[in-house]
């Protein structure tokens, strides 16, 4: 009878809390149903599946399917040889390819791991501080055309704004309330690294805040366990990615350490950590306007810092702290052998747009005619691009994959020579099959084309001598333009059209060359 009245107490004061924070929970219902429409609409029509995420649900697959090379890693292409990654990625992966059977599987995970991530703003935004920051950063989240992106498309860092936000949420209930959840912020920071290496300068920061913080409150007992989950967790993760320091290499190495002993690597530490910074704003502004690098971004890190300087808002202030010397991390990626591209930068991105919606949650009343411009401003750059998804049409890289794999085992049309892969970004010339084609050349035939292992090119797939020949017949021209073709030294005349919508063309032809 106690149990049913506890429960029954329970529930009211649960109803009660909902019924006291109703426009608070309306308006983030609208919040995450706009969050919803951008990452579902188009989702498998949009999704990149040329390239690395083709490759990953390929290894996924063999995973799931043949139980083959559990220790098979993505490779860090831009590791020199100095850096692995782990498997994890591809187990995380493996599962909802198993449970769907199908690429669209893992896309779909990615698209839920991706709405989940405005809830996560939201229960972050309410650990930090008050309810505005609970709505502007889940709305930021919400109409990013970055973060909506990262959940339409398979690839490695797009996993991590989700598991950083699970850390720092662990981070802030640890330092509120249970000293407990310290450890598990630990233990996230140290999952997110197995994700990507890219999160290894925000695991060492979270490490060191909460080692730091209990020996300032003189938890020398926390302090070692912290030390022993560190310890396990650096072996574990060493012997997953074989090393994390290829001391054969020792040339790559230096390469990392060189701008603390040598002023002319110090020089290009600088300038890398300038042309991160621009990444960051190119990335802030989707692509332009980076000279609101000096207009935008530095000020927001100064003014941050003010608000913790000054501030008296207790807990927060430490939180702060924290969040501001994580993303102060930025800088120190200039002592990388050379400048990042955005994938790396994604931790950062997030807690930057963190920080801008902090700063303004605490601005006060009587001044949101400054406030209102602001999110106005963010809200047309965060959302530059949206349109795309919405007006138009694309064609499925999936799909096209499947067109490309049929030709291929039918041998129904002459062969495809060239390989161009053009979205209207890029132009890339590539002279073998990307892991997409053999994906659907397994999927349609029913056989196992290639082996998975840790090759060491980014690419993770040995295809058998029996079948490398297929590939000197067959290597593909997909979303063709006359400028992609132009730049390939192709004719536009020697085009024969197998399948067009927009100007987008899957192609084949004969070589000029």
């Amino acid at each position: 009878m106690t149990h049913v009245l506890e429960f029954h107490l329970n529930i009211n004061h649960f109803l009660k809390l909902l019924y006291k924070h109703r426009l608070l929970l309306a308006i983030l219902l609208m919040i995450v149903v706009v969050g919803i429409y951008f990452r579902f609409i188009n989702l498998f029509n949009f999704s990149a599946f040329f390239g690395d995420s083709g490759r990953d649900v390929l290894v996924a697959k063999h995973i799931a399917t043949y139980k083959e090379n559990f220790l098979v890693a993505p490779d860090a292409n831009g590791g020199m040889g100095v850096l692995n990654n782990s498997p994890i990625y591809y187990w995380l992966i493996a599962i909802p390819w198993l449970i769907s059977g199908s690429e669209k599987g893992v896309i779909l995970f990615f698209c839920l791991i991706g709405t989940s991530n405005i809830i996560l703003a939201f229960i972050l935004s309410k650990q930090i501080s008050n309810n505005k920051l609970a709505l502007i950063f889940p709305y930021f989240v919400a109409i990013s055309n970055v973060f909506i992106v990262f959940s339409k498309n398979v690839w490695q860092p797009h996993l991590l704004p989700f598991v950083q936000m699970i850390s720092i949420i662990f981070l802030i209930k640890g330092i509120k309330n249970n000293k407990k959840f310290l450890f598990w912020s630990v233990q996230f920071s140290f999952f997110a690294t197995h994700i990507h290496l890219s999160y290894l300068p925000l695991l060492f920061i979270t490490v060191l805040f909460i080692g730091i913080y209990f020996l300032k409150i003189k938890k020398y007992k926390n302090f070692f366990k912290l030390l022993l989950l560190a310890f396990f967790n650096t072996i574990l993760w060493l012997k997953l990615s074989k090393s994390l320091v290829s001391l054969n290499n020792r040339e790559s190495f230096e390469l990392i350490i060189n701008p603390f002993v040598s002023m002319s690597q110090f020089l290009i530490f600088v300038k890398n950590t300038y042309l991160n910074m621009q990444t960051m704003s190119e990335s802030i502004f989707v692509g332009y306007f980076s000279k609101y690098l000096y207009f935008f971004i530095l000020p927001i890190l100064l003014v941050f810092l003010k608000k913790i300087i000054q501030g008296s808002f207790g807990v927060e202030k430490k939180i702060a702290w924290v969040i501001f010397t994580m993303l102060g991390s930025i800088f120190l990626l200039g002592s990388y052998f050379k400048p990042l591209h955005f994938h790396y930068l994604i931790p950062y991105y997030l807690l930057f747009w963190l920080c801008f919606s902090f700063i303004i949650s605490k601005v006060n009343k009587n001044k949101y005619i400054v406030v209102i411009p602001l999110i106005v401003f963010a809200t047309y750059h965060l959302s530059r691009g949206n349109n795309y998804l919405i007006a138009r049409k694309h064609i499925s890289e999936i799909e096209t994959n499947k067109i490309i794999a049929d030709i291929i085992l039918n041998k129904s049309h002459n062969p495809i020579i060239k390989v161009c892969l053009d979205d209207g970004f890029h132009c890339s010339n590539a002279d073998s099959f990307t892991g997409s084609i053999w994906y659907f050349l397994e999927e349609i035939s029913g056989e196992k084309f290639v082996e998975i292992a840790n090759v060491g090119n980014g690419n993770n797939l040995i295809p058998p001598t029996s079948v490398l020949e297929i590939e000197d017949n067959f290597i593909i021209c997909a979303y063709s333009t006359k400028d992609c073709l132009a730049d390939l030294g192709v004719e536009m005349s020697e085009v024969s059209i197998l399948y067009s919508e927009n100007n987008i063309s899957l192609s084949h032809y004969k070589s000029t060359q």
